[in-house]
């Protein structure tokens, strides 16, 4: 049964792998509307998705819109896109940085850049509505299934605990914008197998189930029935191998004592 499970959750694994993240496309190139000292755009496209402060971009104070912009450097057909957001050690304890800048933050898509367009002007795909104090996920997968060459992460949130400072700010640690279609061709064969195994694991289980759920009375009438329907000379045999076999055990028991 856990051999079973395991199978179908490596076959999703697959299935879901078999979509290519555009942002590793050496065409793909991602900006921010400010940034502050060394934490740069390019820290948000480097393949790595810890969310401590080194690893993360981010935008400087004190100004009332803060964004980010992944440029897939045409239209693509995107189906989702997942954000890593800064936060840091346990969030029940008070001194350990956590996402609350991440609040209301929105994410659009556009055929125009952020710096020429308002989000009126583009298409929505995802609007957080945490409030203070409530925290969001620092990690989330959107679905946005548009068309569009433009990812733009914007917010217009100014953090109560970041007072007496003032300005909405955007730490995003990494992006990932994930292609509607398949890799390759090579992909669409392993997709097809993967929905085969889905297929077969699923019948095997539901027959394991089912296998299960029969009392141990009805499968050993459902063995005499088997063994009433065999012809004569099959009976003949079986009758004999087991007063054999119950000899043998009567001689061993005689030899103990």
């Amino acid at each position: 049964m856990n051999a079973m499970r395991w199978i179908l959750f490596t076959s999703f694994f697959q299935v879901w792998h078999c979509f290519e993240n555009l942002c590793t496309k050496n065409t793909t190139s991602i900006l921010l509307s400010s940034y502050y000292a060394n934490n740069k755009a390019y820290l948000a496209n480097d393949g790595n998705v810890k969310t401590t402060e080194r690893y993360c971009s981010y935008t400087i104070i004190q100004h009332t819109k803060a964004w980010l912009q992944v440029d897939l450097g045409e239209q693509y057909s995107i189906n989702n896109v997942k954000i890593y957001y800064r936060s840091e050690g346990d969030l029940d304890d008070q001194y350990s940085w956590k996402q609350y800048r991440f609040r209301q933050f929105y994410l659009d898509v556009s055929d125009l850049p952020a710096s020429e367009t308002n989000t009126t002007q583009r298409t929505r795909c995802y609007t957080d509505k945490t409030t203070y104090t409530d925290l969001p996920p620092n990690i989330i997968d959107i679905p946005c299934q548009q068309t569009a060459r433009y990812v733009i992460v914007e917010t217009t949130y100014d953090a109560p605990e970041d007072d007496p400072t003032e300005g909405a700010i955007l730490e995003i640690c990494e992006i990932e914008v994930y292609d509607q279609h398949l890799k390759d061709s090579s992909n669409l064969l392993i997709l097809y197998i993967v929905i085969g195994i889905l297929g077969v694991s699923f019948v095997c289980i539901q027959l394991f189930k089912i296998r299960q759920g029969i009392p141990s009375s009805m499968r050993t009438k459902e063995n005499q029935h088997d063994k009433k329907s065999l012809p004569q000379d099959n009976k003949d045999t079986i009758n004999a191998y087991q007063s054999l076999m119950h000899v043998r055990q009567s001689s061993h028991y005689e030899d103990l004592i």
